[in-house]
């Protein structure tokens, strides 16, 4: 499998969801992330995305990756499959308000475009 990669070394489907412009950075250690059953998911952060559909789960704390934000599941608007997690802040003072992390091999976009 050879995906083309442009600049910061991210693969093409990564910006079919991210504008550059929007990414963040909202971990000082590394971007991969371990879950409650031991997946690792490498992720990237950004203010906005696109393409993309929140899941109807309601977020939660539990195991958020990132003190002081609930989460949700967002998918790809057109397979359905998993993009990666929108963190919303839990209290209205913790900036920002909203942010997304896309899991780097995430393929759900591939077939878009």
């Amino acid at each position: 499998h050879n995906v083309r990669r442009r600049h910061h070394g991210l693969p093409d489907y990564i910006w079919e969801i991210i504008k550059s412009s929007n990414l963040i950075s909202m971990s000082t250690d590394s971007p991969f992330f371990v879950n409650p059953n031991g997946n690792v998911f490498e992720t990237v952060t950004a203010y906005s995305v696109s393409n993309t559909l929140t899941s109807a789960i309601e977020p939660t704390e539990k195991d958020s990756w990132f003190p002081g934000y609930a989460w949700t599941f967002i998918q790809c608007w057109c397979c359905m499959s998993h993009l990666g997690w929108k963190f919303i802040a839990v209290s209205p003072t913790t900036s920002p308000s909203v942010f997304y992390g896309v899991r780097r091999a995430a393929q759900g976009t591939k077939n878009l475009f």
